[in-house]
């Protein structure tokens, strides 16, 4: 690591628990300093950042409350790898080093070993993340222990009854592990509640299609999950949206992604924004 780099990563750690601090508190100054710091690493060229900052800098907007809310259940260990991690991850696409992003779908594709997951982050490529679903992967705790141990981050989208209590107790000792329970699954709650119990980074996933979408983007649904203290709800379509369907559907999530106690999230529109952003400089 560089000079340069550990002077950078001295200021973020330095500023970060203040900061949040700050939000939770003295939320006034918060904002002043979020307005700096978004100014000062350029954020709002990034569009990940561009829509949410806006609302960070209102204490009264949901999304600031839901913020407060995150970092104060959230063990603080968590937040700060992180935030750490998208940082240097928006340092290096600054300096025109190129992260990836990777994709695992056990449900569909072959199964890799835990060895051989292990392996693809000996590569000389730097993973800013990883997303899995596992499906009934067989060795999900040893693979939860494995991806702890890793620098980037990884996000586990889960069925509720896969997960037992060492796979719970796995998550909770990891500080780079953000878990999306699948909502479909009765278990949905029960689990959430040991995840919320643990301070783990945790969120809801869905599958989206033509027949459902009307019925997971009503307020009606959405405001039945506000008792839960999570990270965000993921749609994952699952099919192409016919046009009519479509139009509705980006329109919904232009107006509603931070009406909620909840940012909603689209894994395929929003990733590939992200994945824009990491190659800005090919």
């Amino acid at each position: 690591m560089t000079t340069g780099d550990k002077l950078f990563l001295f200021f973020i750690e330095h500023s970060l628990d203040k900061i949040i601090y700050d939000i939770i508190n003295n939320p006034e100054k918060a904002i002043k300093n979020l307005k700096r710091i978004s100014k000062e690493l350029n954020l709002t060229n990034y569009p990940i950042f561009s829509e949410a900052f806006p609302k960070l800098f209102n204490e009264n907007s949901p999304f600031f409350i839901y913020l407060q809310m995150l970092l104060e259940r959230t063990k603080r260990s968590i937040i700060r790898r992180f935030v750490i991690n998208i940082a240097l991850t928006i340092r290096d696409v600054n300096k025109s080093i190129k992260p990836i992003v990777l994709h695992f779908d056990f449900r569909v594709s072959r199964k890799l070993s835990v060895k051989q997951i292990e392996n693809l982050f000996t590569i000389d490529k730097k993973v800013a993340y990883a997303c899995f679903f596992p499906g009934d992967y067989p060795e999900l705790s040893a693979l939860t222990l494995a991806l702890s141990k890793q620098e980037s981050l990884f996000f586990l989208f889960l069925e509720p009854d896969k997960i037992n209590q060492d796979v719970v107790e796995k998550v909770a000792n990891s500080e780079n592990i953000g878990v999306f329970l699948n909502i479909n699954h009765p278990k949905y709650k029960s689990i959430s509640e040991i995840l919320e119990n643990t301070n783990s980074l945790y969120g809801f996933y869905l599958s989206l299609n033509n027949e459902n979408i009307k019925k997971y983007t009503a307020a009606s649904f959405l405001n039945t999950l506000k008792e839960r203290k999570s990270a965000g709800l993921i749609y994952v379509r699952d099919e192409v949206l016919n046009p009519k369907n479509k139009d509705f559907y980006f329109e919904f999530l232009k107006e509603a992604r931070f009406r909620f106690s909840f940012p909603l999230i689209d894994y395929h529109e929003d990733q590939k924004f992200i994945i824009k952003t990491l190659r800005k400089n090919n």
